[in-house]
């Protein structure tokens, strides 16, 4: 289990228990350490969009289907797929630092 701040209904963020992702061969795994939140992200707290949709293009309520904000972080690698030979577990995102070799 892993900690998250989700969205579950508009103006309403709690922190949850969720299930750690399984990853594929291709990704990688990482222990946020920060996230930004875009403007897309703001209008969806504030209820002006939910691009969150059905097999017909309707919206799903938060309040049935709660989400997860940010895609903009940086962190520390927790675990890499075993297709991925540029990253490995305790890498980090930040540009100041050098990936492992």
């Amino acid at each position: 289990m892993m900690k998250a701040s989700v969205l579950c209904d508009v103006h309403r963020l709690e922190v949850r228990d969720i299930p750690c992702p399984v990853i594929s061969p291709y990704e990688v795994l990482i222990r946020v350490a920060a996230v930004g939140l875009c403007g897309t992200d703001a209008h969806i707290f504030a209820g002006h969009a939910n691009y969150n949709t059905n097999e017909y293009g309707q919206a799903i309520p938060l309040a049935l289907q709660p989400q997860i904000l940010g895609h903009e972080i940086t962190g520390i690698v927790e675990q890499a797929g075993s297709a991925v030979d540029d990253l490995r577990e305790g890498d980090t995102s930040d540009p100041t630092t050098t990936p492992s070799p």
